[in-house]
C-alpha cells in the first residue's frame, strides 16, 4: 500500500490526533472561567401582538395583524362550520365538507385548482375541528390578489361535485383507519368520548366512522355548505405584509367582498358535558407493547374567570417537562418518554385530560402514580416555586404561538372561535402576573375532583386485566375464567 492513495488524508488523522492528545493531556493548565456558565441576559417581556379588526358590510370580520419582515402574507378563512355544527346523525360531514372544498371550484377542477396553486407557490390548508372549519394558505405579497381570489372561490363557490364524492370518501375512510391505528390518537378521541358524551357534539368521532360516511350524500354535503359557509359570524384572519387599507381593498374585490351576500349560519347550541361514566375505561389493543394511560375530567370554558388559574395549575401538573406527572412517571419510575396534560378549550364546555404511553407490564403500577399525582394536586397545591416557573412558562409561550405567521394565523382564529377579545394576550400576561398560590388553590377545589375522573387504558387487554387484578364473575356470584 502506497502513500500515494492516502496522501491527503494522513496529514490531517496526524493532525487529529495531535489534537486529542493535547487536549486530553492532564498536565495542561485549565482554564477557570469555564468551569461558571454564564450568566443569563436580561429579562425580555413577552410581546403582545396588536390585533386589528375591520369589519365589512356583508358581515365577514377581517382580523389583521401586521408583520413587515417578510413580503408575505397567510390567510385563513374561520368559519363556524365544525364537528359542533353537524345535524344529529351525520356525523363526519363537516370533516367531509372540507375535504369535498379541495376537490375544485365552480371554475376550476382539482387539477386546475392545484395547478394554479402551484403557479402562484401557494399550498391550500384546509382542516376542521370542535368548533370551526379553517381554509387557508400563503402567499408572496406580490402575487397576493390572485392568490386570495383563489381562496375565496374554494371557500366561497365549491363545485361540491357528485363525481368528487367518492374519492373524497375514500380519502377521509383512510384517514379514520389511519387514526384508529395511532394509540395516541385513539386515547385523545375516547377521552373526548368519554368526557363529553359519545353523542355530544365534542364526543363524537371528529372524522366520523365508515358506516356513517357511506351514508352521507352530496345533498348532504351541499346542504351544510350553504348553511355555515357564510360571511356573517366567519372571519378572515390575515398576517403578514398588508396594512389596513391594503387588506379591505384587497378583500373587497375578491368573492369574500360585497358579492358574498349578507347572511348568517344559525346559532350553535352546544349542550352541557354528559355524566362521566368514571372508573376504568379499556380498549383492546391485542399484542400491543405500550399501554396508553389517561384520564379525562370536565373543566371550564376558556372565558370563565378561573381558566387562567386552572391553565397554570395544569401546567404545574403535566404540561411542562419539569412537571409532577413527568418527572414521576418518567424521572422517578421510568416507565414511559414522556407524560403531558392538557386543557382542550371549546367555545363550550372544556375538558382536562392527561395521558402517557408505558410499557404493558407497568401498566398497574403507572395507573396507580397517575392517581397520587391527580389527588395530589388537591391535596399539595402547587408552591411557590411551580407557581413562578409555570407562570414565566405560559408568559413565554404567546412568543411561539406567533412564532410564524402560520401559528399566528392559527392563535389569532382561535381568539375569534373561542370568544375571546383581540387584546387577550395582554390580559393573559397580567391575569398571570397577578396569580398567587392561593388563587390557585382556590381554583383547583372548586373545579378539580379527581374522584371524578374517567381513566383509560389503550393496550393488550390479555396483558391488562390482570395486573389490575378485575375479576369477571356471573350472576350467581361464582368466578369467571
Amino acid at each position: 500500500m502506497t502513500l500515494t492513495a492516502h496522501g491527503r488524508v494522513l496529514p490531517l488523522l496526524v493532525a487529529l490526533c495531535t489534537f486529542s492528545s493535547v487536549r486530553a493531556d492532564p498536565r495542561r493548565p485549565r482554564s477557570d472561567w469555564r468551569a461558571t456558565p454564564p450568566p443569563p441576559g436580561p429579562e425580555r417581556p413577552a410581546p403582545t401582538p396588536r390585533i386589528e379588526r375591520i369589519d365589512l358590510p356583508n358581515g365577514l370580520a377581517l382580523l389583521l395583524h401586521e408583520r413587515h419582515d417578510l413580503p408575505y402574507v397567510v390567510i385563513d378563512a374561520v368559519l363556524p362550520a365544525g364537528h359542533s355544527a353537524q345535524p344529529a346523525g351525520k356525523d363526519g360531514l363537516a370533516a367531509f365538507t372540507v375535504e369535498m372544498l379541495q376537490s375544485g371550484t365552480a371554475r376550476r377542477d382539482a387539477l386546475q385548482l392545484a395547478d394554479d396553486l402551484a403557479t402562484l407557490g401557494a399550498h391550500l390548508d384546509a382542516t376542521v375541528d370542535a368548533d370551526a372549519a379553517r381554509v387557508g394558505l400563503g402567499a408572496l405579497k406580490a402575487t397576493l390578489p390572485e392568490a386570495l381570489a383563489l381562496l375565496a372561490e374554494v371557500v366561497v363557490h365549491p363545485a361540491l361535485r357528485e363525481g368528487d364524492l367518492s374519492r373524497a370518501r375514500v380519502r377521509q375512510q383512510s384517514e379514520i383507519l389511519e387514526r384508529s391505528d395511532d394509540p395516541a390518537r385513539v386515547l385523545r378521541d375516547v377521552l373526548a368520548a368519554v368526557a363529553f358524551g359519545e353523542r355530544h357534539p365534542y364526543g363524537v368521532p371528529p372524522l366520523g366512522t365508515k358506516e356513517s360516511l357511506e351514508k352521507l350524500t352530496r345533498d348532504d354535503v351541499v346542504a351544510f355548505h350553504a348553511a355555515r359557509y357564510r360571511p356573517t359570524g366567519a372571519a378572515l384572519v390575515l398576517v403578514g405584509d398588508l396594512n389596513a387599507a391594503e387588506a379591505r381593498a384587497l378583500v373587497e374585490k375578491s368573492a369574500f367582498g360585497s358579492s358574498w351576500p349578507r347572511t348568517a349560519a344559525p346559532p350553535i347550541l352546544v349542550p352541557p358535558a354528559a355524566k362521566q361514566p368514571g372508573g376504568i375505561v379499556l380498549v383492546d389493543r391485542p399484542a400491543a407493547a405500550q399501554t396508553q394511560v389517561g384520564f379525562a375530567l370536565p373543566t371550564v370554558a376558556p372565558d370563565h374567570p378561573d381558566h387562567i388559574a386552572l391553565l397554570l395549575a395544569n401546567a404545574c401538573l403535566g404540561a411542562t417537562f419539569s412537571s409532577r406527572l413527568n418527572l414521576n412517571l418518567r424521572e422517578a419510575h421510568g416507565y414511559t418518554y414522556g407524560a403531558g396534560t392538557w386543557i382542550a378549550e371549546r367555545r363550550g364546555p372544556s375538558g382536562w385530560f392527561g395521558g402517557a404511553a408505558v410499557r404493558s407490564d407497568v401498566t398497574f403500577p403507572s395507573l396507580g402514580e397517575l392517581k397520587n399525582e391527580l389527588r395530589r394536586l388537591v391535596a399539595e397545591p402547587p408552591t411557590e416555586d411551580e407557581v413562578a416557573l409555570a407562570r414565566e412558562q405560559l408568559i413565554h409561550s404567546v412568543t411561539g404561538a406567533f412564532e410564524t405567521q402560520r401559528d399566528a394565523a392559527r392563535a389569532i382564529g382561535d381568539l375569534f372561535v373561542l370568544g375571546l377579545p383581540l387584546d387577550h394576550y395582554r390580559r393573559f400576561a397580567l391575569a398571570l402576573a397577578a396569580l398567587t398560590p392561593e388563587k390557585v388553590q382556590r381554583a383547583i377545589a372548586t373545579h378539580f375532583h379527581p374522584e371524578e375522573a374517567t381513566i383509560l387504558l389503550v393496550g393488550d387487554r390479555q396483558a391488562i386485566e390482570p395486573a389490575l387484578r378485575i375479576q369477571h364473575r356471573d350472576p350467581l356470584g361464582r368466578v369467571l375464567p
